[in-house]
């Protein structure tokens, strides 16, 4: 999905970075952009993927990931890629390479940073974005709590109680050698204050179910990506 002939910006990865584009197909966010994303996919461009059990998501993942490779050859207008998906988790894959198989973990930082050095070198920036915070509820089910139990701001998340929580997915990112050209920013710094991170603010929810943006929620996270680009 794109609003450009000569897309600026490309975003990449699962059903997150499709939330994420939400507020450029709305025409919320003026940017030339692309997104390409597999529901359920890391995209990684060297790994082989084997689904554990049979899903509707996550298929043709190693796929996806070389055709943005190829999209970035063919359209040189594109000059920085966002990557962003699903915080690390057991998913429902196998991961192997030439033979060896990998753990989650393994497969996520050696996965990346193949990705991360082959668009350097095709002389893109990337940023790779660290995902959002997830709520323990989706909104209405917060909304109700909030309205019939009494229980304001049920929904916001005491921050270091969720990077405990993330504690191995962020040290697997900042695994990644972040070469000149390349650039981690934290999702959690724009939907958070140094105590809690926010369901909502005074304009409505950020998210349309407990972990993907809504239009609103990719529209405050894209201004913050944007203003590193100097747009």
């Amino acid at each position: 999905m794109t609003n450009s002939k000569s897309p600026d910006v490309l975003i990449m990865g699962d059903s997150h970075a499709m939330s994420l584009f939400s507020a450029i197909h709305y025409d919320l966010i003026s940017i030339p952009a692309v997104v390409i994303g597999g529901h359920s996919c890391y995209l990684y461009p060297d790994i082989d993927f084997k689904l554990k059990t049979p899903m509707g998501s996550g298929h043709n993942c190693k796929e996806i990931a070389l055709d943005v490779l190829m999209l970035i050859k063919e359209v040189p207008s594109i000059k920085t890629v966002v990557i962003h998906n699903y915080e690390l988790h057991d998913s429902n894959f196998n991961y192997a390479k030439d033979g060896m198989d990998f753990d989650e973990k393994r497969a996520f930082i050696i996965g990346n940073q193949s990705m991360i050095d082959q668009l350097i070198g095709m002389g893109v920036n990337v940023i790779y974005l660290i995902d959002t915070p997830h709520l323990p509820l989706t909104p209405e089910q917060c909304e109700r709590k909030e309205m019939y139990e009494s229980l304001p701001n049920f929904c916001n998340v005491e921050r270091s109680g969720l990077n405990f929580a993330r504690a191995n997915y962020h040290d697997a990112v900042y695994s990644l050698k972040i070469n000149k050209g390349s650039l981690i920013i934290n999702a959690e710094d724009f939907l958070c204050d140094s105590e809690s991170c926010y369901d909502k603010d005074d304009e409505g929810y950020f998210y349309f179910d407990r972990d993907h943006l809504n239009v609103h929620g990719s529209e405050k996270v894209l201004k913050n990506i944007l203003n590193y680009l100097g747009h």
